[in-house]
């Protein structure tokens, strides 16, 4: 009886124990890793360059940057500042934490240009080792040597009291090569993934491309967005379809 009275009073003792060392390993990991990441701010953009292709002009463009902070410290971003032709959207953090993300989105008006352009933006913060991070992207505003035609160019969804809310794209290939086709980038605060109806295209023949907005999207503010698709022709092909969503 003994035996077992004690081993009843010893029970929640070790239970204690192991809680604790597992606490303490646990805390030493995330110090570990905390320890691994380099001291002060540190900013880091995974891809500080981009390429919408073949796009109309007299239009919106827009991408979507990502900016991580991957130092130990807090992250402040001090100013992003555009070149002729580009603006930026309002970004939803300039301060970050350790390990926290944020983006800026580029806007590009095509108005009109003509030919290969090449724009960037400077984002400033108070990363000591690394002040000021480009930010560029290219485009060739030409619809006449296009070998991907999409019809129509870009399309507005309406407003709030007149939305369209699914629209379909036509995409013919004029290459003389059989393609695939593969969606780059769109605009995911108001449209779901498009969607090719098939994703390969012999050479005159033609795709469908569904576009829809988000469930329930109700817009408070007038939109640009563009949805850029990438062809497996040698070398690849990218083209840019604008869309818009009036308030």
């Amino acid at each position: 009886m003994k035996k077992a009275y004690m081993l009843t009073l010893l029970i929640p003792v070790i239970m204690v124990l192991v809680v604790a060392i597992g606490t303490s390993v646990s805390g030493s990991k995330v110090k570990e890793i905390a320890s691994e990441l380099p001291e002060g701010p540190r900013i880091f953009v995974p891809e500080e360059s981009f390429d919408w292709g073949y796009a109309p002009n007299q239009q919106r463009l827009t991408h979507k940057y990502s900016i991580i902070n991957q130092g130990q410290d807090t992250l402040r971003i001090l100013n992003v500042r555009t070149t002729c032709g580009c603006t930026k959207k309002q970004m939803d953090k300039t301060v970050l934490a350790s390990n926290e993300t944020t983006y800026v989105v580029l806007e590009f008006r095509t108005g009109a240009y003509k030919g290969k352009q090449h724009k960037s933006a400077y984002v400033t913060t108070n990363d000591s080792t690394n002040k000021s991070v480009r930010l560029s992207f290219y485009a060739l505003i030409d619809t006449l040597n296009q070998p991907l035609i999409p019809n129509p160019w870009s399309f507005d969804f309406g407003n709030r009291t007149n939305l369209t809310p699914l629209k379909e794209f036509t995409i013919k290939n004029k290459s003389a090569e059989k393609v695939e086709l593969s969606i780059i980038d769109y605009p995911d605060n108001f449209l779901k993934m498009p969607e090719f109806n098939k994703s390969k295209l012999d050479s005159g023949s033609e795709v469908v491309l569904k576009c829809e907005l988000l469930k329930d999207f109700e817009p408070i503010e007038a939109l640009n967005g563009s949805i850029t698709i990438e062809a497996s022709t040698e070398p690849k092909t990218r083209f840019t379809i604008p869309v818009t969503v009036g308030k």
